[in-house]
């Protein structure tokens, strides 16, 4: 099943993961496989219920599986789920740019300014200058209605990262 996943055939890893479901019902592995190919599929209630089933079949070792969950729970708009599975994926890997970048996505979907800020600041102490970074302080920015604070936080984004086309729209 993860191989098929590997190669982007949800559906292949999705019967693949219920054939091995029909034999090893209690696998946390194979319910992660499913739950991964639901969200390919666009299944994010069905994906949530087998993520949260290989979830309480064994301990998620690996701040990519939390990553998997908070991926459905944001698909699902239950962005509070989110980024608590995020926290704690980055409570298991707290190196990771990317998910400690996500977690304060999720916390912007929610409206938790104060906590995004907050967790951007984070990020930049453990990690440095970041466009992403940078990016979201501005997106946050521009929720709370400080239009040139969000500007100036799009400019060094760009400062950063030149070709970051999401930052330069904004600016236009």
């Amino acid at each position: 099943a993860f191989c098929l996943l590997m190669l982007g055939d949800n559906s292949g890893a999705l019967r693949v993961s219920e054939e091995l479901l029909s034999v090893e019902p209690e696998e946390n592995a194979v319910w992660y496989s499913k739950g991964c190919a639901e969200r390919g599929l666009g299944l994010t209630n069905d994906s949530i219920a087998s993520l949260r089933k290989a979830l309480s079949l064994g301990k998620f070792g690996d701040p990519l599986d939390w990553a998997q969950l908070a991926r459905s729970y944001g698909a699902n708009d239950q962005h509070h789920n989110a980024w608590r599975a995020l926290s704690e994926a980055v409570k298991l890997d707290p190196g990771s740019v990317d998910i400690a970048i996500e977690r304060a996505v999720e916390s912007i979907k929610e409206r938790e300014h104060t906590r995004a800020l907050n967790e951007l600041h984070k990020a930049e102490e453990v990690h440095g200058r970041n466009a992403l970074i940078e990016y979201n302080r501005g997106v946050v920015q521009q929720q709370l209605g400080h239009t040139s604070e969000a500007c100036e936080a799009w400019r060094r984004a760009l400062d950063v990262d030149p070709d970051l086309l999401a930052a330069e729209s904004l600016l236009d």
